[in-house]
């Protein structure tokens, strides 16, 4: 009785822990592509994009999720360089952007981003960070 008592502990706590495993990982295993192609389906329906600018936008943002994922897994910068090699691609992104959008859809955007970050920095606030 003892034995499958303990047996049975173990197996909960090895199930809880595989669980909680998979939980962490949310969208932090989705491939640059993966992400490229989420984001501009959200753009795409948000600032109402023509084809011509849904593909452009495509490559854009392709090429953003590619660069920002190999600066992840990069080891040898150290903290500050890559928030400064971050920010420096970021408004790269947003000049390229500006370029392939109307005035009335850069203003959404804007508007969009914006929002994002105030929200960002009351979490941010919240959590004493």
């Amino acid at each position: 009785m003892k034995l499958s008592m303990k047996f049975f502990a173990i197996v909960a706590v090895l199930v809880t822990l595989n669980l909680t495993a998979f939980a962490q990982k949310g969208d932090r295993s989705i491939t640059a592509k993966e992400r490229a192609e989420k984001i501009t389906k959200k753009m795409t329906e948000k600032l109402e994009l023509d084809t011509y600018q849904t593909e452009k936008v495509r490559d854009l943002n392709l090429t953003l999720a590619a660069k920002l994922k190999a600066l992840k897994t990069n080891d040898t910068m150290d903290r500050a360089a890559k928030k400064a090699e971050v920010k420096a691609l970021r408004d790269e992104h947003k000049v390229a952007l500006q370029g392939v959008l109307n005035a009335e859809q850069w203003d959404k955007f804007s508007a969009f981003v914006k929002k994002r970050k105030e929200k960002r920095e009351e979490r941010r606030g919240k959590n004493g960070k």
